[in-house]
This record gives structure tokens, C-alpha cells and sequence, in this order.
């Protein structure tokens, strides 16, 4: 009997934008996680493409000099919600 498999997952996306400002400010993860005041963690689950919430959003973009729009368009801000 052939095994049931788990219908397809989109696959989560590198948050490159974000890599890449971080990396030309000169910081590594843990210095930018330290300057925002967020966990290490934290900051590599939305480098990996997890979507964080506002207060971490701000924080992340403010100790980076720009807005949080600017690394999460409102495109992106949309969650979709589960059928009930």
C-alpha cells in the first residue's frame, strides 16, 4: 500500500533585501539581532522569509535606518486566513 504524502507546501523565501542590508551595514546576525533587540533567532527566521510581527518589523528596519515598509511591502503584509 503506497504511503500518503502531505499535500505541497509553498517553500519559504530568502529574505535577500534583508540580507543584503545587513551585510552592507557591516553586521553580522547577532550584531544587528543585539542592535534591534531581538533574539538571534528571531532574525534568522525573517531572513529566512518568516514574516514577523510590527513591533519586530519596526525594530529590524529602525536599527538598519530605514521603514519597515521598506523590507515588508504592504504585499507581503497580507496573511491568508484559513477557511473555516
Amino acid at each position: 500500500m503506497p504511503t500518503p504524502t502531505r499535500p505541497a507546501q509553498p517553500r519559504k523565501r530568502a529574505h535577500l533585501g534583508l540580507m543584503s542590508l545587513r551585510i552592507n551595514a557591516g553586521l553580522s546576525r547577532a550584531d544587528l539581532a543585539l542592535r534591534a533587540g531581538v533574539g538571534r533567532e528571531t532574525l534568522r527566521l525573517a531572513e529566512a522569509g518568516y514574516l514577523p510581527g510590527p513591533r519586530v518589523q519596526y525594530a529590524i528596519a529602525h536599527a538598519l535606518g530605514c521603514t519597515p515598509l521598506d523590507l515588508w511591502p504592504i504585499e507581503m503584509q497580507h496573511r491568508p486566513r484559513l477557511a473555516a
